[in-house]
């Protein structure tokens, strides 16, 4: 079955819950272990939703995760066996919230391993895959792009973490490099020094404007002309200086935060490009990243694309056209 995107972002946060509920269901405090199974309820009751349209049910927005939980069923009935697990965790969500109960690390560590083993179970029987298949990496429509973000995900499951690392930094410069380029003219696609020489551009005439309108201030109007002048004349000289941001700022121009850019760059290595697209990237032989350093850069590299795939769609007029 061909997975719509909207069903994959929302199993891919089902995925993140449940994977986050697994590692704080061992915690120690007792806020951790309440929290993991507010999360396990939340997850399952998203996943139903998710799942059952594709399962011909049509749920209604009252409807509660028992009821929920019984269409499922019902359009799937190898999916009954775990429905006395599902309702258990059910009743335990009830006492925490409306209680303040307090649940075992027991009960939290059993509850998440029976709800992720439900969702496999009914991912596994509706969409005939397997929950780990349903990534954003495979929203990302350029495949040979896909691919690198694929194995950077192999790499971060191995913990590999510096080969993920390189492989996701590789995935977003080919991919946003080839991405621009098909949207927007080569030049400033590629070249942060074009970026930086339009910035500058806009703040001259911006000051040229000011000078010529500001004849009851003499003083501004002056001091207005003299910078547009400098500016002009250091021009070269201040686009080597802002040449480095002339890429995160077009980025940022197109939905992607410069701050979330920004540490990406400090973790990923330097990627350089060779003929023919080939990639090498550049970091100290000592450089151990940690798990969390590489499952930013493969979560951003990935979210990153499919920003800008998503920008090319939406801007169809602006495609260069090629010979």
């Amino acid at each position: 079955m061909d997975v719509p995107g909207h069903v994959i972002f929302r199993l891919h946060l089902v995925r993140e819950l449940l994977q986050s509920a697994a590692e704080r269901a061992a915690e120690g405090l007792p806020t951790d272990r309440m929290q993991v199974v507010l999360q396990l309820d939340h997850s399952t009751e998203l996943l139903l939703v998710t799942l059952l349209p594709l399962a011909g049910k049509h749920p209604r927005r009252q409807d509660n995760l028992p009821v929920l939980l019984g269409q499922l069923i019902e359009a799937e009935p190898s999916l009954a066996s775990h429905r006395p697990a599902i309702e258990r965790i059910r009743r335990l969500r009830d006492r925490v919230q409306h209680d303040g109960l307090i649940p075992s690390s027991e009960d939290a560590r059993t509850a998440a391993l029976e709800t992720e083993s439900f969702a496999r179970a009914a991912v596994r029987a509706i969409l005939g895959r397997e929950l780990e298949e349903l990534t954003l990496v495979s929203l990302v429509k350029d495949e040979e792009i896909a691919e690198r973000l694929r194995r950077a995900e192999e790499f971060l499951k191995s913990a590999h973490h510096r080969a993920a690392i390189e492989e996701a930094a590789v995935a977003f410069e080919l991919g946003s490099r080839k991405i621009l380029a098909e949207a927007i003219p080569l030049t400033r696609a590629l070249s942060g020094r074009e970026t930086a020489g339009r910035f500058l551009r806009e703040i001259g005439e911006a000051a040229r404007r000011a000078a010529s309108t500001s004849r009851r201030n003499p003083e501004l109007a002056e001091f207005a002309r003299r910078f547009a002048d400098e500016l002009r004349d250091r021009e070269f000289w201040l686009r080597d200086l802002l040449e480095p941001l002339g890429r995160p700022l077009l980025l940022a121009e197109l939905g992607i935060p410069l701050r979330d850019f920004r540490r990406f760059d400090e973790i990923a290595p330097e990627v350089v490009l060779t003929v023919g697209d080939d990639a090498r990237t550049y970091a100290p032989e000592e450089w151990t990243p940690s798990r969390e350093e590489a499952a930013y850069a493969l979560d951003f590299a990935t979210r990153a694309l499919l920003v800008l795939e998503k920008w090319v769609e939406e801007h169809p007029s602006l495609r260069t056209r090629r010979a």
